[in-house]
């Protein structure tokens, strides 16, 4: 058996650049993942995962369909829930690190 390749990126995602990102998805076998985040840094892979949380059987199946657009095969169910998973920690810690503060009402007249 040949070792497993050491990926390295910071603890913050919100710190990590698109190399980061790539690094942070082959750390976590999530390689089909990575056409679809290519130019990604962490603020935008949190958004991805924010629109995958809020309505994921959409966003399963825009990201499918844009996978099988790039490379001719959709993304598998597998790959997207366990990116949904191993998200689930940097959404958390960005949340407590970063409070998105109160919320405001704007009225125009």
């Amino acid at each position: 058996r040949t070792p497993s390749k050491v990926y390295i990126y910071p603890n913050d995602i919100l710190q990590w650049n698109s190399i980061n990102v790539k690094d942070f998805l082959l750390n976590h076998e999530l390689d089909e993942m990575v056409p679809l985040c290519q130019n990604m840094d962490g603020k935008t892979l949190l958004t991805l995962y924010g629109l995958c949380t809020n309505n994921p059987p959409l966003m399963l199946q825009n990201l499918r369909a844009e996978s099988k657009d790039m490379h001719g095969k959709p993304l598998s169910t597998n790959a997207y829930l366990r990116f949904l998973h191993e998200m689930r920690r940097y959404q958390t810690e960005a949340v407590n690190t970063y409070p998105m503060g109160s919320s405001k009402t704007c009225t125009l007249t």
